[in-house]
């Protein structure tokens, strides 16, 4: 019988995690292809390279948005707000150490 519930509770934490894996990489997907045109316009507008890698997403508390790209060695951090398309209001280097 211990055994039997044992299994039944990994199942369930094995399938949870599984699940909460999927939303993450959706949510991530879904984020970086609404978020591209502005960064890709922002990245062109001030000459630098158009290629550039993805790092991670966060939702602020005000209810705008973190962006983290790295192009070359260095990092940018992006802050937009969707209002309608997601519009660019800073975009500083400031850029937390969990991310380097």
């Amino acid at each position: 019988m211990k055994i039997k519930t044992l299994l039944i509770i990994i199942s369930i934490v094995v399938v949870l995690l599984a699940y909460n894996l999927f939303c993450y990489y959706f949510a991530s997907n879904t984020i970086k292809d609404q978020t591209t045109y502005p960064i890709k316009t922002y990245l062109k507008e001030h000459n630098l390279s158009n290629d550039y890698e993805f790092i991670k997403a966060l939702n602020n508390e005000d209810n705008s948005l973190s962006v983290y790209i790295k192009i070359d060695k260095d990092y940018y951090h992006f802050i937009l707000l969707k209002d309608g398309a997601y519009k660019i209001l800073e975009v500083n280097q400031d850029i937390p150490v969990y991310i380097h």
